[in-house]
């Protein structure tokens, strides 16, 4: 049960960092100003790889939560 507890403490901040890497510029629904937020390429390839990583992070914490849950 404890693991369970910890795989939600830690997947839900990091769901949220995702989401906003992911975030559409055009959408300011987020964003304390309303202007359109306007990147460039270094900071799209940036969100791209973070993303990319903290995927990875998110599926090995989730199969290592499978792995001790049936070990």
């Amino acid at each position: 049960m404890g693991q369970i507890i910890i795989f939600i403490i830690i997947t839900i901040p990091v769901s949220l960092i995702l989401l906003w890497i992911f975030r559409n510029p055009e959408d300011t629904t987020f964003s304390w100003s309303k202007e359109p937020i306007e990147d460039d390429e270094d900071i799209i390839q940036f969100r791209k790889w973070g993303a990319l990583i903290g995927l990875i992070i998110i599926i090995f914490f989730v199969l290592m939560a499978i792995y001790h849950s049936f070990g």
